[in-house]
């Protein structure tokens, strides 16, 4: 995908497998095929195979407020008895309040959500971007679109000598999984390793956004996260000269502390290029980024080496 329209038709295409349905718990059944049985709104019987996501947002529903995490844990553990586990599920499911907000897929269910969550597309959030670009110069930069989640890279100008483009990442989500975010990033224009400052910019969850207010949220904290890259590329001078001592073992002990293999550490090195600096394991982190298959992973390490060249830990990163 090329540009904002391409990702736009895409998105589009995902849209018409997709419904919502606000279902009331004591109406539901869980079924011993690890399904949602429930009536739609004209009186018919639906079932949707449960999502994992699902099973856990249902868990988190039930139980009591000491009771979820031993929910979900004891249904993991009795899956395979599929009698066991929705006599287990359907027991819980009338202690529940309020409705269930219920987003399908194709015949699966996707999400579980209160009833007070607020749709806001992935759909949307393009069309509104691109509405809001208009005739504004963009480069759309590694966009990844699923049925559930949407997040891809603006760069909108570059530093004077070319060497680094500048711009926003925008992510959405439709599970609950994640929220709207709009964040700073930088790429290195000789490649497409990038990186994006995840404490630089915001995570909205959705609730209390309105889909009439999408322009003005995304506006307003897009410009915000713009300002951010100027002091990333301020940042990237410093760190271009900041010695590591003993730089391999440095690096060494960085990955060990933050979950990164054996072979992750080797790719990181390669990634550094020689430079014994804080930008070498910033470039040596988003090279590594890069060689993921596992979209969420890539996105991790991308931030972590924004929080490295930032000096910015600030507990755990939002997608």
């Amino acid at each position: 995908m090329n540009n904002l329209f391409e990702l736009h038709q895409k998105s589009r295409e995902l849209d018409v497998d997709k419904a919502d349905h606000i279902v009331m718990p004591s109406t539901a059944v869980f079924t011993q095929n690890h399904e949602l049985k429930f009536n739609d709104v004209f009186g018919l019987s639906s079932t949707y195979k449960l999502s994992e996501w699902a099973i856990k947002q249902a868990c988190d529903k039930m139980g009591g407020t000491e009771g979820q995490v031993a929910l979900y844990n004891y249904q993991k553990v009795v899956r395979g008895d599929g009698e066991h586990w929705a006599d287990t599920m359907n027991y819980w499911r009338v202690d529940t309040g309020g409705g269930w907000l219920v987003r399908t897929h194709g015949d699966g269910a996707r999400a579980i959500l209160s009833q007070d969550y607020t749709p806001i597309q992935n759909t949307d959030v393009i069309e509104t971007t691109a509405e809001m670009l208009d005739q504004t110069a963009y480069q759309l930069v590694q966009p990844h679109i699923d049925a559930d989640n949407v997040d891809f890279k603006l760069r909108v100008t570059e530093n004077e000598d070319g060497s680094f483009g500048q711009g926003v990442f925008i992510g959405n989500g439709e599970t609950g999984q994640r929220g709207l975010s709009i964040k700073p990033f930088i790429q290195r224009t000789s490649c497409t390793n990038s990186i994006v400052y995840s404490a630089g910019g915001v995570f909205l969850r959705h609730f209390k956004l309105v889909k009439a207010d999408l322009i003005y949220t995304i506006k307003r904290h897009m410009g915000e996260a713009l300002k951010i890259t100027g002091e990333m590329m301020n940042r990237i001078l410093m760190a271009e000269v900041e010695q590591i001592p003993d730089f391999s073992e440095y690096v060494s002990a960085f990955c060990k502390k933050n979950n990164v293999s054996q072979v992750g550490y080797g790719i990181i090195m390669v990634g550094a290029e020689g430079q014994q600096t804080t930008m070498g394991l910033v470039n040596g982190l988003s090279f590594y980024a890069h060689h993921q298959e596992n979209h969420d992973t890539e996105l991790r390490l991308e931030n972590l080496a924004a929080a490295v060249l930032m000096d910015d830990f600030k507990g755990e990163i939002e997608l």
